[in-house]
């Protein structure tokens, strides 16, 4: 279930967080911290796509965003994405950022180590999204295109390795 969990001290609230928790760890949280927290289930309406989503740290239980950055011209391509697709990459991107995994993803060592592609299925076809993540540093997207084949052409592939070689 997804909360909004807001953390006070004394008068003032110090934190509003949205963050994924189970009801115990929302009273563990406030035991930890030596605070009031308080917290409410957000509706299933706003729960759609909804991952966590914070920019502060308490005590090591929330992570830091790493820096997210758009080689040549990947957002462009990003941004021709149908709107559904467009969002579902921002999302995992997002997700990526905290240091977690994308829903559905695979590797594409013929780029390079490390290199991962977002796989995004829509009414309009396929969708990758090809990055890399460089530990403590940020996330480089290194291409961004719609799949028309089964295999993906040589020229996106061909493409990816050119960028990551410029990081």
């Amino acid at each position: 279930m997804i909360w909004m969990v807001r953390v006070a001290r004394g008068r003032r609230s110090d934190l509003v967080v949205t963050v994924v928790l189970l009801p115990h760890l929302v009273l563990s949280l406030g035991a930890r911290l030596q605070s009031r927290v308080f917290a409410r289930p957000i509706g299933a309406e706003l729960q759609s796509g909804l991952s966590v989503y914070t920019d502060s740290d308490i005590n090591g239980l929330v992570v830091a965003l790493k820096r997210l950055e758009f080689l040549g011209d990947s957002l462009e391509r990003l941004r021709d994405f149908p709107e559904a697709a467009r969002k579902e990459a921002g999302v995992q991107l997002h997700k990526i950022q905290l240091g977690l995994e994308a829903t559905d993803w695979k590797p594409v060592t013929t780029v390079g180590q490390g290199v991962r592609e977002i796989r995004i299925r829509d009414e309009a076809g396929a969708f990758r999204v090809l990055y890399v993540v460089k530990v403590e540093d940020a996330v480089y997207v290194l291409h961004a295109f719609h799949k028309k084949t089964q295999q993906t052409a040589k020229r996106d592939l061909d493409l990816a390795s050119g960028r990551l070689r410029q990081i």
